[in-house]
């Protein structure tokens, strides 16, 4: 629940009108049922859960930016300014990827070193690896 609060913030995807009690309804009811179902259709299993919230949840998720997914992947110390620099050095989730797996290239990059371990250690968690497969098979407008 937390974690969803974080993402729909004015931080982030900034969607107005949810309020931790409709977040919780909307886990609780499995209308939303994890991080990922937020960026493809979901179905409110609730009454308490309004479709049309759900829906616009959706639009504006297939609407993020990397700047804005790589806020949401929870790496500590990554926020606007450190996630705009990634995007700049990297341009893409492959390179982002390429940062976390490759040090001769992440030692290439104008990175913070320790942002950069924060990247690398990150990524070796097979979960999130999925996620950003996951994302890229979205093929989002706004996202290479």
């Amino acid at each position: 629940v937390s974690k969803l609060e974080f993402i729909f913030s004015p931080a982030i995807l900034n969607i107005r009108g949810l309020n931790p009690n409709f977040i919780k309804d909307a886990v609780e009811s499995k209308s939303i049922p994890s991080i990922r179902a937020i960026f493809t259709p979901m179905d409110s299993k609730s009454d308490k859960i309004s479709q049309d919230i759900l829906d616009a949840i959706t639009r504006r998720a297939q609407q993020i930016n990397l700047i804005e997914l790589y806020m949401i992947l929870g790496i500590n110390g990554l926020g606007r300014a450190v996630a705009a620099k990634i995007v700049a050095e990297t341009g893409s989730i492959d390179g982002f990827i390429k940062l976390a797996t490759d040090n001769d290239y992440a030692n290439e990059t104008m990175l913070n070193p320790i942002c950069v371990s924060g990247v690398q250690h990150w990524y070796q968690n097979k979960t999130h690896q999925e996620f950003l497969n996951f994302i890229k098979s979205l093929k989002l407008e706004r996202i290479k």
